[in-house]
């Protein structure tokens, strides 16, 4: 069975916030991380075969964010 979830996350510098996450590889052999972006949203689309990886995948995912976020948009 394949799990995912989508998390839409609003910012004023979506292009220079998904660069900053983007550094770090955080595509495993038991999960893998998309990002888009829709104007001023960032969309990232995480897919496990295990829920417990795509929870995992989610709160890394969520800690890059939220220290990018404080390190480039003060």
């Amino acid at each position: 069975m394949e799990y995912s979830a989508d998390l839409k996350i609003p910012s004023s510098d979506s292009e220079k916030l998904i660069k900053s996450i983007s550094v770090d590889d955080l595509n495993t052999n038991r999960a893998k991380v998309k990002f888009s972006k829709d104007k001023n949203i960032i969309i990232i689309r995480i897919t496990s075969g295990d829920i417990v990886m795509l929870r995992a995948t989610m709160n890394t995912v969520l800690r890059h964010i939220s220290v990018s976020e404080k390190l480039l948009l003060g």
